[in-house]
């Protein structure tokens, strides 16, 4: 690890101070209710640590518990995926 002065590295200090006054979250009574017509699912590709369905999710950056960076560079194929696009 090495400090970097917030001068010298200002695309991490932005990210650093991003906040998605966007983030939806579907209806709990709602999903459980899509993922019984389509499911069981099992990644959540656009979520975030505190709204995610699943233990497997994806969000635009890093995040604890995170099982990948961006949805669209991920391999879909080993899941049934629950997409809610307002999430990203």
């Amino acid at each position: 690890m090495q400090w970097i002065p917030r001068d010298l590295n200002s695309a991490a200090d932005d990210i650093s101070k991003f906040t998605d006054y966007d983030d939806y979250m579907i209806n709990d009574t709602v999903f459980n209710a899509l993922d019984d017509l389509w499911g069981p699912h099992t990644c959540d590709r656009f979520a975030c640590f505190y709204n995610a369905k699943f233990q497997y999710f994806n969000s635009r950056f890093y995040q604890p518990g995170l099982s990948g960076v961006n949805a669209f560079s991920q391999d879909w194929s080993y899941h049934n995926n629950w997409l809610c696009p307002l999430c990203i």
